[in-house]
């Protein structure tokens, strides 16, 4: 349905409205959730749909006005003629977006969250069984890796802007998003990890895998960072993942395109340090961003190898379904570029109840308390942000 409806308005598009920059230009913006990736693969849940979020979500717009963080300028880009585009941004809308930014920037200076409680899903002992589990599972031969992830939900009575506000300031990360179902849902992400990106006839995936708590002195950081980059068990499982993420990129991009430009490197972030490698491809000329997802969706970074079976180990071992927690939320342009973040550090909210998950890798070596800690570093930016009264 998404292809069919970009191909309608791409005839629309002029060859020369195509970029090369990967600014988005109008096209379909929304998200993938990780459930339909088990659609996908055909891999039944054992939970039922309680879900209140689509498996898939997507607006189509021919108009886009963006806002440049870096540069603080703002651009108009459409399919359209700009004339045309400028008269459905009437002055009065533009107005309204500068009024919206406004409060983007200053809000959380003004108003902050307030979170009555945060409910994990899992104990810390129950976590730990189920890495344990995990495994038994990679010492049978069933799987090599796989992300285990648990839940916490709670009531808070702050608006949606003011929680997004407050998740940007504690939780700042590059691939951000905040969309709008409708009046009652909203999806906050503030992720780390680019899923993949396409430009022109390029793609680009940088899995995360290994991850390190901010230290508390700069000598602290500094040593933390070394001790992540000289980790053999965080090395082996990014291995793992740019393995499985290269034979995925191979399904739709050139023959011996897909090479890996970096293959080991740190990514700072306001609470962790993450271990990153970069994988590239050149797309070929029948394939498209809906080819894209369907060969690389769900991510291998969040499910573990070989995928398939990662995936129905997490089905028996968490608690619920995951909804948009692990899928993907971007955009694909009428241009054909497209990009779209791995949907960590993503919160849902539905009413007055908010919710979110976090995970990590489990490998040969994982030790199980250590994984648990991992998991809550990654959810410190999270609870921050929520301004959690109790946990």
């Amino acid at each position: 349905m998404v292809r069919k409806l970009l191909s309608e308005r791409k005839g629309i598009a002029s060859a020369s409205s195509r970029n090369d920059s990967g600014i988005y230009s109008g096209g379909a913006v929304g998200y993938v959730s990780y459930d339909y990736g088990m659609t996908l693969e055909n891999i039944s849940s054992r939970h039922s749909k309680t879900n209140p979020f689509p498996e898939i979500f997507f607006g189509l717009y021919d108009s886009a006005l963006c806002f440049n963080h870096q540069t603080k300028e703002w651009s108009l880009n459409s399919i359209e003629s700009f004339d045309f585009a400028q008269d459905k941004l009437r002055a009065e809308s533009v107005e309204k977006l500068r009024i919206t930014n406004y409060e983007l920037q200053s809000q959380t200076t003004i108003h902050k969250p307030q979170t009555h409680f945060l409910i994990p899903d899992f104990k810390r002992s129950e976590y730990c069984d189920a890495v344990h589990k995990i495994k038994n599972y990679i010492a049978n031969g069933d799987v090599y890796q796989v992300n285990l992830s648990h839940r916490f939900w709670g009531k808070t009575g702050s608006s949606a802007l003011t929680i997004y506000n407050s998740l940007r300031e504690n939780n700042p990360a590059p691939f951000s998003a905040m969309m709008c179902l409708d009046e009652k849902r909203f999806v906050f992400s503030s992720s780390p990890e680019l899923f993949f990106s396409i430009n022109g006839n390029e793609i680009e995936t940088r899995p995360i895998k290994g991850t390190i708590r901010r230290g508390k002195t700069l000598e602290e950081d500094e040593l933390f960072k070394n001790q992540l980059l000289e980790s053999k068990k965080d090395e082996a499982e990014l291995l793992m993942i740019v393995d499985l993420e290269r034979n995925d990129l191979n399904k739709v991009c050139e023959k011996n395109s897909v090479r890996v430009e970096n293959l080991k490197r740190i990514e700072t972030y306001e609470t962790v340090h993450h271990l990153v490698a970069d994988v590239k491809g050149t797309l070929r000329k029948d394939k498209d961003t809906i080819d894209v997802l369907k060969a690389m969706f769900p991510g291998g970074s969040i499910t573990g190898a070989p995928k398939i079976r990662a995936m129905e180990i997490i089905d028996e071992l968490e608690k619920c379904r995951r909804g948009i927690y692990t899928g993907a939320t971007g955009w694909i342009g009428f241009d054909g570029n497209a990009k779209f973040n791995i949907a960590i550090r993503t919160m849902m909210m539905e009413n007055d109840s908010v919710w979110f998950n976090v995970g990590g890798g489990i490998v040969a070596d994982s030790i199980a308390e250590k994984e648990f800690e991992e998991t809550m570093h990654k959810a410190d930016g999270m609870l921050r942000a929520l301004n959690v009264v109790s946990l």
